[in-house]
């Protein structure tokens, strides 16, 4: 068991305070929710991909009253820090991966937001991720905005990250994936098809960064 999931037994209802202020540490939600919120169009129906507690959406939601979530991820818990006034806004399918969602919901989503998912996914298994991916967007009977935030390796508060995941979350898989990178990455997936255009998060919240992705149907 890692020491992530010992210290939600232990502490219990106290968890949520301390790992919110566990995870002030690696970035700031508020600069995220800034930062992306300009490249998500007015009353979005918004598909949060690997969602885990969900406690982005929190201020994601408080900026944009307009917005509606669903969220999916792997794990058959999550959603537990979302706040109660803005448990209306979001639906919660849990144990649902990216291949499964277009099988069980004809929600078709606006905007896809992937926040610190891909470091995450083994690198051997990105290809498959981004395949399963692709099919949503490229199938989709609308366009639908890729917005992606993740972590630039190289640095003290990076590498800090990446020992947190590795030695509290306990995932040994984990592996930052630079800007420059995830955008090859996207473009050689969708070809000449997209527009990717860099938030400013960077800037606000080094070394977190996030970009958005138009996919031109």
């Amino acid at each position: 068991m890692s020491v992530g999931k010992v210290a939600r037994l232990i502490l219990g209802k106290k968890f949520k305070v301390i790992g919110r202020i566990y995870r002030s540490m690696f970035v700031n939600l508020r600069l995220v929710s800034i930062s992306i919120s300009p490249y998500i169009p007015i009353n979005s129906l918004v598909l949060d991909i690997g969602g885990g507690d969900g406690d982005p959406l929190n201020h994601l939601l408080s900026l944009r009253e307009d917005l509606k979530v669903i969220t999916i991820d792997p794990s058959n818990s999550i959603g537990s820090f979302i706040e109660e006034v803005y448990s209306s806004r979001v639906q919660l399918l849990p144990g649902v991966s990216v291949g499964e969602y277009s099988k069980i919901t004809s929600q078709i989503p606006d905007v896809i937001l992937i926040s610190d998912v891909i470091h995450h996914i083994p690198i051997n298994s990105r290809n498959v991720f981004f395949s399963e991916l692709k099919e949503i967007i490229v199938n989709s009977e609308k366009s639908v905005k890729l917005i992606i935030k993740d972590i630039e390796p190289g640095s003290f508060r990076s590498n800090l990250s990446l020992f947190s995941d590795r030695c509290v979350s306990g995932d040994q898989n984990v592996s930052l994936i630079k800007c420059s990178n995830l955008k090859t990455i996207l473009f050689d997936l969708f070809k000449t098809s997209v527009t990717i255009e860099v938030t400013n998060l960077f800037e606000l919240d080094k070394p977190n960064y996030a970009i958005a992705v138009t996919y031109k149907q």
